[in-house]
């Protein structure tokens, strides 16, 4: 492996405190070319690979999506491998065997409810590197990012009296003592210096501050590995893990949430035929709040101790149980919102095939309407709509299907042609 004196004399050193990088990926990526080949040029793609497979999750979803720029393979490049995994043999191919077992996978697991994919394409990153990188370092980075996630989410679980085991993901001693071991630290705290640290970074209530506790400790971390090798290629790669946690916190500085929330404000405002936001927002009835979701009450409330989101999506009632299920469902769609990691933005098939029961169910149910408290709200909220609550087809099997579609019926049990 070749030794990087020039380059890594002449690149600025890097502050998790600062915000607006004066240098960046795709800079040091140019420079590097000109010096770098063979073996250590494939140890960098590893590392680009990662925004590859979130590149690939945004195509998955939209062929049109924005991509991150630091990726190893284009647009047009990923596009081919969506559309001809199926087909490619997996022992004659360039692009990585585990990309295409994802894209394999991602039509018949992507309505799961307990399936993400970003957490699926991850692991399944994460396994590679560990498993085919040839650099010790890169390995061990890659294998702690692994288990301090795992022990972290199986942290969180345990405070909210979730099964443990259910969120832990692959195959490893710290996997496996995670899932068997009912200690506070799962007995780990003697094997890895680290959990004492992520226990630490668990504990913190801020979501903001417990980002930068985690990152300050990587950041750390690559420190320690590359302290006394500062010209290695290694070095190139700590150098680079650290500006990419510094270019995602620059994107999300106070400025540009400022920014952001001014750009929401005004475009809300807009859509209802307003071009100065800031008079609007000082218009009690303003029109712009009749509608079921009401951001006007957030908007002209800021500061207040009545800033709220507010829903007008109910009839008024006095029924204890009916304004139970009320409030069960706007909290129920709130902790969604916080949980999910996308969404699509289609109406349901489902009820647009006309079984409005169904629909409405399963929807309720990926939200985590299961069990006797939510069996009186469940049927508060499908006991006016139309279809069948049980089946998506109806009984008979011949109902609720598009235009064009055959179908097998069970009670006749001989597939119905097309019509």
């Amino acid at each position: 492996m070749a030794n990087y004196y020039c380059i890594m004399a002449g690149v600025p050193e890097l502050q998790l405190s600062d915000t607006h990088p004066g240098y960046s990926i795709q800079k040091l990526r140019e420079e590097l070319q000109t010096e770098m080949g063979g073996r250590d040029e494939n140890l960098l793609r590893v590392l680009f690979l990662g925004h590859d497979c979130r590149n690939l999750v945004r195509l998955l979803r939209n062929n049109e999506a924005e991509l991150e720029p630091n990726g190893n393979y284009s647009r047009e490049e990923l596009l081919d491998l969506m559309e001809k995994a199926a087909e490619i043999d997996l022992g004659q191919t360039a692009y990585p065997e585990f990309l295409i077992q994802f894209v394999r996978d991602f039509a018949q697991n992507a309505e799961r409810k307990e399936w993400y994919a970003e957490d699926e394409v991850l692991l399944l990153y994460y396994q590679h590197c560990i498993q085919h990188c040839p650099d010790s370092l890169m390995r061990r980075w890659y294998q702690m990012n692994l288990d301090v996630t795992n022990l972290m989410t199986a942290m969180i679980a345990r405070k909210q009296g979730w099964k443990v085991g259910d969120f832990v993901k692959g195959e490893g001693e710290v996997q496996d003592m995670i899932r068997t071991n009912d200690q506070h630290d799962f007995s780990l705290s003697n094997l890895y210096d680290f959990v004492p640290e992520v226990m630490k970074i668990v504990d913190e209530d801020d979501p903001v501050r417990k980002e930068r506790m985690l990152d300050a400790f990587k950041w750390a971390w690559l420190d320690e590995q590359t302290f006394a090798d500062v010209f290695s290629i290694e070095a190139v790669f700590a150098y680079l893990c650290k500006l990419e946690i510094q270019e995602r916190w620059s994107h999300l500085d106070v400025e540009q949430g400022k920014e952001t929330f001014e750009q929401l404000r005004d475009a809300w405002y807009r859509f209802y035929g307003y071009s100065n936001a800031e008079r609007a927002m000082e218009q009690h009835y303003n029109n712009s709040r009749y509608h079921i979701l009401n951001l006007h009450r957030f908007f002209s409330t800021l500061g207040t101790p009545a800033n709220t989101v507010e829903v007008r999506a109910f009839n008024s009632s006095l029924h204890a149980g009916v304004v139970r299920g009320y409030v069960l469902l706007v909290l129920s769609m709130n902790a969604s919102a916080l949980t999910q990691k996308n969404i699509r933005a289609v109406k349901n098939p489902i009820m647009i095939d006309g079984n409005e029961k169904f629909a409405m169910r399963t929807w309720l149910n990926r939200m985590g309407w299961t069990g006797e408290m939510f069996k009186n709200p469940h049927k508060l909220f499908i006991k006016r709509l139309q279809g069948d609550a049980a089946w998506r087809f109806g009984r008979s099997g011949d109902l609720y299907r598009p235009a064009g579609q055959g179908y097998y019926n069970y009670q006749r049990r001989e597939e119905v042609p097309f019509h």
